[in-house]
């Protein structure tokens, strides 16, 4: 349970980073 629950937790880390590079990069370019 704990392996998916840290498996779980570094997939929406990985999303919120994702989101938060693509909002960089979009303020980056404008």
């Amino acid at each position: 349970e704990q392996q998916v629950i840290t498996i779980l937790v570094k997939g929406s880390r990985s999303a919120a980073m994702e989101e938060v590079v693509r909002a960089l990069q979009e303020n980056g370019t404008c």
